[in-house]
């Protein structure tokens, strides 16, 4: 048994049962997805704050596709389906987009603290690269 509050019973349970598949999976492509269901569901129970600062860092030009800062989160447009999404941080550089749980948002800091980068993670565990533009 794991003490928790009902409401958060499930998403306990869960997070559980997928940090045992993760201990326990060899398989290298298994463990990817697994812990892109991981993130999310632990975002949840432990919601993650990110400095306003950081946020800002990230907001830019990706391609076609472009991330922007307003009332302190952030968006994501693709221009492809003409969509937006609000992003939900998981990590300091990971994010989900709300609505859609197909994808997830990754953003690449080079060693001098530059973004360079924004990864579409699928829930495949498939990576697309998005080089910063602006």
């Amino acid at each position: 048994d794991v003490p928790t509050h009902a409401p958060d019973a499930l998403d306990v349970a869960h997070a559980l049962a997928l940090e045992n598949l993760l201990a326990n999976d060899t398989d290298a492509h298994r463990k990817i997805i697994l812990e892109y269901a991981r993130l999310a569901i632990q975002a949840r129970l432990a919601p993650v704050t990110i400095k306003e600062s950081t946020l800002r860092a990230y907001a830019g030009s990706y391609g076609t596709r472009k991330v922007t800062l307003k009332d302190g989160n952030l968006y994501y447009y693709e221009s492809d389906d003409d969509a937006t999404y609000r992003l939900e941080p998981l990590t300091q550089k990971r994010f989900a987009a709300a609505g859609r749980d197909d994808f997830q948002l990754e953003f690449a800091v080079a060693g001098d603290g530059q973004v360079t980068a924004c990864y579409i993670v699928w829930d495949d565990g498939f990576r697309s690269i998005l080089n910063r533009s602006e």
